[in-house]
C-alpha cells in the first residue's frame, strides 16, 4: 500500500494530477493504488455533484 497519495492542480481548472510516495518496487502494485485513490476521489467528487472523467 502506498503511504501517501497526493493530489494536485493539473495546468487547467479541470484538471487533477495524482503522485505517490515512496516508490514501489513494482509498477503494476503502484498502479492498482492509484487507480484505488481516483475512485475514491471520483466518487466524493461525485457526491458533490461534480463529474469526473479519467
Amino acid at each position: 500500500m502506498l503511504s501517501c497519495v497526493s493530489v494536485t492542480r493539473g495546468t487547467t481548472e479541470k484538471e487533477i494530477w495524482f503522485a505517490a510516495e515512496p516508490k514501489v518496487e513494482s509498477i503494476e502494485s503502484q498502479r492498482k493504488e492509484l487507480f484505488i485513490a481516483f475512485n475514491e476521489i471520483a466518487n466524493a467528487l461525485d457526491d458533490m455533484g461534480i463529474k469526473v472523467t479519467p
